[in-house]
């Protein structure tokens, strides 16, 4: 079962709880499970025995394995993480689409929110001038 919403802090990791995934493959196919950020990023953990990790740390990362593997490697808590974009926050500031495919079809397995709470940027005064330097982020 996937979470519909995540919640985090802009501009750091999150951890994306996949534990409760479960995959049917009568042929015991290798299965492709393909997470795409509509923002941000998408980072995987190590490939562990029967699953392979791909494009980690893009908007668009896959992991291949049978369905037994895939879900023995989502049972850790930090496997999937997201970043989002840059100064990105707020309810649905992106959403997170999992696709899984047997070489045969292709389906859309779920599509998770993601709620990003707003970060205080670091802001520094330059003594003399009339103006901060450091962003404030935006909000969609």
């Amino acid at each position: 079962m996937l979470p519909s919403t995540l919640r985090g802090t802009e501009d750091a990791p999150l951890n994306v709880d996949l534990s409760g995934v479960q995959f049917s493959d009568p042929e015991n196919d290798i299965l492709a499970l393909r997470l795409t950020a509509s923002e941000g990023r998408i980072d995987l953990g190590a490939a562990t025995s029967g699953v392979t990790v791909s494009q980690t740390g893009t908007a668009t990362a896959a992991l291949y394995g049978t369905a037994a593997a895939l879900e023995a490697y989502l049972q850790t808590v930090n496997a999937v993480q997201y970043t989002g974009a840059q100064d990105v926050f707020g309810d649905a500031a992106a959403t997170l689409t999992l696709t899984v495919s047997d070489g045969d079809a292709e389906t859309i397995a779920g599509v998770i929110s993601i709620d990003l709470a707003d970060a205080v940027d670091s802001q520094t005064a330059v003594d003399g001038e009339n103006h901060l330097i450091g962003g404030l982020g935006r909000t969609f």
